[in-house]
């Protein structure tokens, strides 16, 4: 099992990793990068999302705004 605390505000990079993650926002918001030109996805305070393994290969880059959020993950 893979779980990590995101909270602050700014840019950080996702693990590389060939799974299916979760993203629960507590506070705040998180906006991930889809990547190539796809846009990004903002996942409010109160709201999940499931980040598909595709996704996850490359190390997706998430952006903070006052979060405080749960990543996790069955490795």
């Amino acid at each position: 099992l893979y779980v990590a605390r995101l909270h602050g505000t700014g840019v950080l990079r996702l693990p590389a990793a060939d799974r299916l993650f979760g993203l629960t926002v507590l506070e705040g918001a998180v906006s991930v990068d889809a990547g190539a030109g796809a846009g990004s996805v903002r996942v409010a305070a109160g709201r999940s999302a499931a980040l598909p393994a595709a996704l996850q290969r490359t190390g997706p880059s998430v952006t903070l705004e006052r979060a405080h959020a749960v990543l996790s993950a069955a490795l």
